[in-house]
């Protein structure tokens, strides 16, 4: 049944016997991933089984029609044709795209590799005469890979972004600063004496202190404010506004209220205690350095104070 139109890109020069093209027929009928083969009018001349399962449709309801008839337009000008053109040139291509194929639920994250066929004419004069497509399912690569990257953004102990994450999400709010104005908060916090309960408690009622407080910030922050374990008993959280000193005082006191509820764990009750200092964008300064350094100054202004009136 495919005999006849991929036995048309077989050089006048080469000779294959039955059973090479036979056996080249099946392998392009069986391989996995996607294969098709597209004239210069971006019209189908032959696709394989995988094809057809993709689409839910038939080889012969395919072969013949263009690519915008299968893809749509929109997908076909604006991806698939500037990369067909190239490879139409004598180059070829290779990137990766989500598409969404009717024989598949969900979105799928594909491969797709653009290979020209060269063919000469009476003259000898060597051009492309059609291209080979193959689509390679990357879809479960790519979840694993997202998974793997999640994790290495997320502490353990608490669930919350952690240093590194905390960094990039910085650097994102400083970018939006820089070429926006978007101006924001910076709170840097510090719980009070968590070594000692670590002492006296033990390091694993420590860490599920950690992970009950975790979700407690979690909750006093809203989604496009950032918020996420520094390091230790450190935590750092960005708000997209600069807030002015008063705004400053209630959103600590708000978030003392919420942190320093007692805790109950594995029957001891332990009430944590934590420090707020704060830096604001322009005001004091942009940058991580100088406004973890304003804000760690600040932090520690606040501690200071508590320890007086103690």
């Amino acid at each position: 049944m495919i005999l006849e139109p991929l036995s048309t890109y077989v050089s006048e020069s080469e000779t294959l016997d039955y059973e090479s093209i036979n056996a080249l027929l099946t392998i392009f009928d069986n391989v996995k991933d996607h294969l098709s083969i597209v004239g210069r009018d971006y019209r189908y001349r032959q696709v394989n089984r995988a094809y057809e399962r993709a689409f839910e449709v038939s080889r012969n309801n395919i072969i013949g029609k263009t690519i915008w008839d299968i893809f749509g337009d929109d997908i076909f000008q604006n991806v698939i044709k500037p990369k067909l053109d190239l490879c139409f040139s004598g180059e070829e291509v290779v990137y990766r795209q989500e598409f969404q194929f009717p024989g598949y639920s969900g979105t799928r994250y594909m491969e797709v590799r653009y290979h020209p066929i060269f063919t000469c004419n009476a003259t000898g004069r060597e051009s492309v005469g059609a291209v080979v497509v193959s689509g390679h399912d990357l879809t479960l690569m790519k979840k694993t890979t997202d998974q793997l990257n999640d994790l290495a953004r997320i502490d353990a102990l608490t669930g919350l972004p952690n240093r590194h994450a905390i960094k990039e999400g910085i650097e994102r709010f400083e970018e939006d600063y820089l070429q926006h104005g978007q101006e924001y908060t910076l709170m840097f916090m510090d719980l009070d004496d968590f070594k000692i309960i670590n002492d006296l408690h033990g390091h694993k009622i420590g860490d599920e202190i950690l992970h009950v407080l975790g979700e407690r910030f979690r909750n006093c922050f809203r989604k496009d404010e950032l918020i996420g374990r520094y390091g230790g008993d450190e935590f750092l959280a960005i708000i997209p506004s600069a807030l002015d000193d008063l705004e400053v005082k209630r959103f600590k006191e708000r978030l003392i209220s919420d942190i320093e509820r007692p805790v109950n764990v594995v029957g001891h009750v332990i009430k944590p205690r934590i420090s707020i200092g704060a830096a604001v964008v322009p005001r004091d300064g942009s940058g991580l350095d100088v406004l973890l350094e304003k804000a760690d100054k600040a932090m520690y202004e606040h501690k200071a104070s508590k320890s007086r009136r103690s």
